[in-house]
């Protein structure tokens, strides 16, 4: 975990991939890539504060219903933090989305006309509703 909470000491992502468990970095490795295809974006990693530390951020073009991407290698909790236009609701609501993304969407942030929903990271079927839910709002 030292890798990922030390702010003064920029790591590659593929330490910071290594220190999660073996379930975890085969699901983040998968969802790493998904998020590439589907953005076509190439992320940076970048200090995130104490919340997020290093993360790896994929700005999206603007006027899209998805906003910003941000994959979040953290030991304890892998997790995706996506930012939407709050108009993606009126055409996809919470209910017609996978079941396994209410948690974050539950808790979710909105502001004006952004979302800003964190998502674990904790099972096949999870990567798969966000990789959804990504594909979804880039369209």
């Amino acid at each position: 975990m030292k890798a990922w909470r030390c702010q003064f000491e920029k790591p590659t992502i593929s330490v910071l991939i290594k220190e999660l468990g073996d379930e975890d970095q085969a699901r983040m490795t998968g969802l790493r890539q998904s998020i590439r295809d589907i953005t076509g974006t190439k992320p940076k990693l970048e200090w995130q504060g104490i919340t997020w530390c290093w993360s790896e951020t994929t700005p999206i073009d603007p006027g899209r219903n998805l906003l910003e991407v941000q994959f979040i290698p953290d030991p304890e909790n892998p997790r995706v933090g996506i930012t939407l236009s709050t108009s993606f609701f009126e055409k996809h609501p919470p209910s017609k989305l996978p079941k396994s993304l209410y948690p974050g969407l539950t808790v979710s942030t909105a502001i004006g006309h952004q979302s800003w929903c964190e998502f674990a990271v904790q099972s096949d079927e999870s990567v798969e509703a966000i990789s959804e839910l990504l594909t979804l709002s880039i369209g």
